[in-house]
């Protein structure tokens, strides 16, 4: 049966260009071959934190315009970036799990290195604050939680917390017998009444005027218990980023696999989508391998959201010869020698093959070098995108949701 669109690949930019698709009365079938990135994700989102000089951008919003002009946020426009940002915190509200924050300031969110972070949008559980405001800051860690050691993090917090007393306590939940737990068998736990109690009761000794407490990615599953955590304690207590697969990520998994289904998509799962069909410049279906057995879904519009280097979407199996494996879109790539690469891996600056990724025009719609449309129905999202580096500047999840909110609108004006 054919579709309005066809949405491949399941991150943060597939599955949010599904539902607004969905949302805007779009029949929908969404393909991706895994259980999708967000768990790997700190599910706090970047949107740009730094610029070409490593220096913190303070307002998002102001800083696009400074951004080269291949940039997507430029392509894309503040409007497509802020109505992103709106329709993010209001799906997020709506099943449960509230971001803070606004395109024009920044959040300090706590590292599990004893850092501070900038980012655009966090749940309340992530939202630092509280930790800059306090007096006092309590680090705490769990008896048998491997992957959050609170003395690392209480002895590196002065750097940035100079006027602040900062100590570390260990709590014992009695929980783990004598094996390790990872964070979020933590969290499972703390979602039981009679956990979250003795968490709490440990804790409450150490509450005293502006104290703050900082832990792992540990209260509940769901920012329900980490709000009713923190209000129980009567003093705020804020989660760090945690190693994948974090809590937090796996937050916003579930409510967007609840939404997918309330939105009633049609969900095709563990496939991969291996080649597409062409009639001229349009793009007439993809066929999606499963086991043994072959599948074709045709539809008006395709958006592609496969990750870029970081999920598969873009493959080079030969030194400096990328592809684009399902459509053979042309990939905009800078060719590097050794010489071009830094001989430090921290050194701090923009890495070229960063920049890889599928050319676009100003509707998102693949192109090749010389500016020529590849086809006009299919939409590319996320990391697929060329001309930034997410992990540089931090704003992979920012550019994921602009790119799905701008795609989604464009290729439903195509019906």
């Amino acid at each position: 049966m054919k579709q309005d669109v066809v949405v491949v690949g399941g991150g943060l930019s597939g599955f949010t260009a599904a539902l607004m698709c969905a949302e805007q009365g779009a029949a929908v079938t969404l393909i991706f071959a895994g259980a999708g990135t967000l768990p790997l994700s700190g599910g706090v989102i970047d949107v740009l934190g730094f610029d070409g000089q490593k220096r913190e951008v303070q307002n998002p919003a102001a800083a696009l315009s400074a951004l080269p002009s291949k940039h997507p946020y430029r392509k894309m426009g503040v409007e497509s970036l802020q109505g992103a940002i709106d329709w993010f915190k209001d799906f997020a509200a709506r099943y449960g799990h509230p971001y803070e924050g606004e395109l024009t300031t920044q959040i300090p969110v706590a590292t599990a290195a004893g850092t501070i972070k900038p980012t655009c949008l966090a749940p309340r559980s992530l939202n630092g604050s509280p930790l800059v405001a306090a007096k006092r800051i309590v680090v705490v860690g769990i008896v048998g939680l491997k992957d959050f050691y609170e003395r690392l993090v209480a002895a590196a917090l002065p750097k940035i917390f100079a006027d602040k007393e900062i100590t570390a306590v260990t709590v014992d939940l009695h929980i783990g017998g004598k094996r390790d737990m990872t964070m979020l068998d933590v969290a499972r736990r703390l979602d039981e009444p009679k956990t979250q109690e003795a968490f709490v009761n440990a804790l409450k000794p150490y509450v005293a005027n502006e104290t703050a407490f900082v832990t792992g990615q540990i209260l509940g599953m769901n920012s329900v218990t980490a709000v009713d955590t923190e209000e129980r304690l009567g003093a705020p207590i804020r989660e760090t980023t945690g190693l994948p697969p974090a809590v937090n990520g796996l937050r916003l998994a579930k409510i967007y696999e609840r939404a997918i289904i309330d939105a009633k998509i049609n969900t095709v799962r563990g496939a991969k989508v291996i080649a597409a069909k062409r009639d001229g410049r349009r793009i007439v279906s993809v066929t999606a391998k499963a086991a043994a057995r072959e599948n074709e879904y045709f539809a008006d519009a395709f958006i592609l959201a496969t990750g870029g280097f970081y999920g598969g979407g873009i493959v080079m199996e030969r030194f400096n010869e990328p592809y684009e494996p399902i459509f053979n879109l042309p990939v905009d790539f800078i060719a590097e020698t050794d010489d071009d690469l830094p001989t430090d891996i921290f050194a701090g600056v923009p890495q070229k093959f960063a920049l890889t990724g599928l050319m676009t025009d100003e509707h998102l719609r693949s192109i090749d070098g010389a500016g020529k449309l590849v086809a006009e129905n299919l939409f590319v999202v996320g990391k697929n995108l060329s001309g930034y580096d997410y992990c540089f500047e931090h704003s992979g999840n920012g550019v994921a949701l602009a790119s799905a909110y701008k795609a989604s609108h464009e290729c439903l004006c195509l019906k």
